[in-house]
């Protein structure tokens, strides 16, 4: 029944098998898993805690119990399992991943920063840690160390994507626009031509004067319907440098239609008529206008 994902069924299974009281953990925690796979959250809970009633320092249920805390939104006592964990397995590296991905906005950067140090740390080849890791520290503008963090993961694994992006991410951050052109250039070669990395190629062959090349690639992007305000833009002012300005005009053009919110009259309208009955009339004629 497990195996088939029939988790109601399994849970129901083992209370006609195993009739209370209960007390052997290895059964306790295949009722939990069922029925946390099931999404009965509270009743899965009350098996894993009967289990650290009986053993505090139980691992796997301390992972369970903090993600079913995680599911129900309870980031609080998620981290408190966490801890516990830490407490008993200072270098669990899956915990300091975990910590780091729910950090609470209250908290911020530099706490993100100090889980995500000690996960690299324990396995600095990580592609997902040192991604993780790296980002925050570009967030912190510490961009030697995400640098750093991104090389030393790469040396590992020279074809992760995920890396990969990392690296072109951090170079466009610090405009380093030839570092940007050729990491994007190899992860188009491996297929990614996701909208933001094809944004950062064509920008970045824009801002090394690049500008026919830059056309290629965010034209590219609007024919397949990933055109934004952004891109437009940079198509134009590209436009612009070739000394095409029929074309250059043409795309600022699309550039302002880009930007305006099929609502904005709408929006005008309601100050205009905000202003009226306030009775200042000419800022009112204003916005109707």
């Amino acid at each position: 029944l497990l195996q088939n994902q029939r988790y109601d069924e399994a849970s129901e299974y083992l209370k006609r098998i195993y009739p209370e009281p209960i007390s052997d953990k290895k059964i306790l925690s295949r009722f939990g898993y069922s029925l946390r796979m099931a999404g009965k959250l509270t009743e899965a809970e009350k098996y894993y805690q009967r289990i650290l009633d009986q053993d505090p320092g139980e691992i796997s249920s301390l992972f369970s119990m903090a993600g079913i805390s995680q599911r129900k939104g309870n980031f609080l006592k998620a981290k408190d399992y966490y801890k516990q964990i830490l407490a008993i397995d200072s270098t669990n590296l899956s915990v300091y991943k975990q910590l780091s991905d729910m950090i609470e906005s209250s908290e911020g950067l530099l706490f993100a920063t100090n889980y995500l140090q000690k996960a690299n740390n324990l396995n600095p080849a990580d592609g997902d840690i040192a991604y993780s890791y790296s980002k925050v520290l570009k967030d912190l503008k510490q961009y030697d160390s995400a640098a750093k963090v991104l090389d030393e993961a790469i040396r590992v694994d020279s074809t992760n994507l995920v890396l990969l992006r990392g690296k072109a991410e951090l170079a466009y951050a610090m405009k380093s626009w030839n570092v940007v052109v050729d990491i994007c250039s190899i992860i188009i070669r491996e297929g990614d031509r996701t909208a933001n990395i094809l944004k950062m190629l064509g920008e970045a062959y824009y801002y090394s004067g690049k500008y026919q090349q830059a056309v290629d690639i965010l034209a590219g992007m609007e024919a397949n319907d990933m055109k934004t305000e952004s891109t437009l833009y940079f198509i134009a002012m590209s436009y612009k440098n070739l000394k095409n300005y029929d074309k250059a005009a043409e795309y600022l053009s699309k550039t302002i239609s880009e930007s305006i919110s099929p609502n904005t009259a709408g929006y005008y309208a309601q100050v205009g008529d905000v202003l009226e009955k306030n009775k200042l009339i000419r800022q009112s004629l204003e916005a109707y206008q």
